[in-house]
Order: C-alpha cells, then structure tokens, then sequence
C-alpha cells in the first residue's frame, strides 16, 4: 500500500504569500466561525427586508424565486372600476382573436355599461382625444373628460364589426338596438329590434336541436318585444306599448318588467287605479319570486301613488308593509330609509321609480355585475347574457358562457 499523503494546508500557503492585513482577511474569510456570523447577518437582513415589506406596503418580487405571485392588483382594480376591468379583459381577448363577433359584441357591451358611469357632453363641448392605455391596460382608460357619447360611440364601433361577421347574432343586435335608444335614434333601434323578431320565425337547420332553438329563440324574442314596448313608452305611444306588454303576458304571465312598465304607463296616463292593480300583481310575481327588493319596490312605489292621491291611511299602510320586507332583508339602511320615510308622511314623498321601470329617457340600463360573460361562438343555439325575462329580477352582471341571456334584463 501505497504511503499516505498529507493534506496540503492551502491557507497557511496563501498567508505565507499575503502577509500582513491582506492575510488576516483571508484567514478570517476561511474560518468556520466566520462562515457561521456571515450566514447569521445574511438571515438577519432577510428578516429585516420581510418584516419591512409587510409593514410598509411595499410589495417585494420574487423574494422567494419565480414562483411567487404577484399580489391581486386585478381584485383591486376591479373593486375600484369593474367595467373597465371587463373592458381590459375582452380587449385582451381581442388582440388574440380579432375577427371573433362573441368578443366584439361583449367589448361593446362593457362599453355601454361604462357609459352610464360617465356624464353626458354638454352642448357645444368638443369631444376629448382618445387617452393612451395605462401601463397594465391593454385598452385606453376613460378620463375625466371622457364622456358617455364617447363610450356608447366605441361600443358602437365593436356592435358593429360583430354584426359584420355575423349578421344574424342576436344578442349583438340587442345591444345595437338600446344603444341606438340610448343615442336617440329610436327608428334604427327599431329596425335592429325587427330583425331579431324576424329570426324566431327562421327556418330551423336540421342539425339543431329544435327545442333548444326554440328556447333560444323564445327568450330572444321577449327581450326584443320588452325593449320594443319600452321605445313606444318613451314615445307616448301608449297603446301599442301596452299591447305588446298583453302578448307578453299571454306568454309569461311570470314576467315582473310587464307589470313593472304596465303600472308606469298607467300612471303616466292619468290612471292611477290601475296603476296600483299592476303594482299588486307584481308584488305576487316578487313573492314567487322570492325577490325582496323587488317586493319592497312595489309597495314604496304604491305608497307614493296614494299620497299623491290624497289617500294618506293607505299610503302609510302600503309603507309600513315595506318596513316589514325591508326588516326581513336584514339590510339596515334599507330599513332607515323606509323609516325616515314613514316620519316624512306628510311631507310630499319624491318619485321613486320601482325596480324595472324606465326611469327617464331612451337610455342604456347598466347590467348588471356579476355575471360571466359570453366565451363561444354565437350560433342559432347562444343566446346572449340575459337570464329570461320571468327568471330575472334584478341587475346581475353581462355576459355569460355563451351568448346565453344577458344579466339583469328581464
């Protein structure tokens, strides 16, 4: 066997070769003891820059490698502004898929919805050059001086190209429809409203499923006839509105917007009894329902129509029942308003426009917000986000997984 070597000690070699400060800092680097305080300061400053981060706000990356996220700046931005979130979303999904009319129709949808967050131009005002798109935007960001003429102006544009690369897609139609209501051009709301009433009466392709295209269809069609009936109401057409509310209740006598948009014409029309016999039936079609808002809805509505009557007993009762609805929501502030509206009885009450009643001019109603918007082809069976008309009570939020009923409209 051959003799063993010994181990070279290469730090005494390089101190022989380093002497004096240059030396010792060598010796001190190689010790075990230094290696030990070294890692115990690397650990300290660690901690330091953690428990800083935490507490001041500062968010620091990729501390922990590439795995680590970056925190909910979507979820903070959607709680701040959710309709340009969903504008941001589909303006992400149209740069990979520019030619899909599902995208083009729900970014002009989530345009309409911001413009009835955004005042409307005064007279004479210049529009605003488009803004540039924010850093984490991939679509420009609405300013203040941006307007709703300007945003219902680029929901147009997208409405437009989706009708381009499908003309027969219902539920971009509908939008075109109440946005060109919203613009006051109710002639060409009335022709986009046509071809989507002209659609339930298509052939149906063999290869589809008739009861689904009928479905489809169906609920297509009472959108169309509901947004038709709102148009005569806003043109004082009252009797050709209430026609089409008759023939909707023929087919749905479920549907809460008909009797909702029957009790304002009456009273539009000086015929408050009637009126209040259409807030009745749609108190029972909430209680089915089971939709408190909508019941509490009705019976402030109801109380308002006879103060105004004279008749302060029954308006006091009417709002003592909607007391009792809004105590049963367990929603506080609901109960302070009906209560600081009990103690104001014999004050004029102001108008209070039940859920589901137009509310002033031709207008674009907001959807609601919780509702996913639509991600498949537009086909005779997509339907656009709306839930159907006798399903649907309150605003929840535009478009679905498919183009399947849109939310909040009825």
């Amino acid at each position: 066997m051959p003799p063993r070597r010994k181990s070279t000690d290469y730090s005494r070699r390089r101190l022989a070769a380093n002497p004096g400060a240059e030396g010792e800092l060598e010796e001190r680097r190689i010790s075990p003891q230094e290696r030990r305080r070294q890692i115990m300061i690397n650990v300290g400053v660690w901690f330091l820059v953690l428990v800083f981060a935490m507490t001041s706000g500062v968010m620091c990356y990729n501390i922990g490698g590439p795995e680590t996220a970056q925190p909910g700046v979507e979820a903070q931005q959607a709680a701040q502004d959710p309709n340009q979130v969903e504008i941001d979303r589909w303006t992400r999904e149209l740069q990979s898929s520019p030619n899909d009319p599902v995208v083009l129709a729900n970014l002009g949808a989530s345009w309409m919805r911001k413009a009835e967050t955004l005042r409307s131009r005064q007279p004479g005002e210049a529009a605003p050059s488009s803004p540039e798109p924010e850093a984490a935007s991939p679509s420009p960001q609405a300013t203040p001086e941006m307007t709703r003429e300007d945003a219902l102006a680029r929901a147009e544009e997208y409405l437009s190209r989706a009708i381009e690369k499908e003309p027969s897609y219902a539920f971009a139609l509908q939008q075109l429809a109440e946005l060109k209501i919203a613009q006051k051009q109710p002639a060409q709301g009335r022709e986009f409203l046509d071809r989507i009433l002209a659609l339930a009466d298509a052939p149906i392709p063999p290869e589809e499923d008739p009861e689904t295209i009928r479905a489809t269809r169906e609920s297509q069609s009472t959108r169309a006839r509901m947004t038709l009936a709102r148009l005569e109401t806003f043109e004082k057409n009252y009797d050709r509105a209430l026609e089409i509310l008759a023939r909707l209740e023929a087919d749905n006598s479920g549907n809460a917007d008909v009797h909702a948009m029957r009790a304002h014409i009456y009273e539009e029309q000086g015929r408050p009894d009637q009126a209040l016999k259409a807030l009745d039936e749609l108190a029972k079609v909430a209680e089915v329902m089971n939709n408190s808002g909508m019941i509490l809805g009705a019976r402030l509505e109801k109380s308002r129509i006879l103060q105004q009557a004279g008749d302060k007993a029954g308006a006091r009762q009417e709002m003592e029942k909607a007391r009792t609805v809004a105590e049963s929501t367990g929603n506080m502030q609901a109960v302070m308003l009906v209560t600081q509206l009990l103690y104001k009885m014999d004050e004029p009450a102001p108008p209070m426009p039940v859920q589901g009643l137009p509310g002033g001019p031709a207008g674009v109603e907001p959807a609601p917000a919780s509702a996913e918007p639509a991600d498949a082809p537009p086909a005779e069976t997509a339907e656009p986000a709306d839930a159907p008309p006798a399903q649907t009570a309150e605003p929840a939020a535009e478009p679905a997984t498919e183009p399947a009923p849109e939310p909040g409209q009825p």
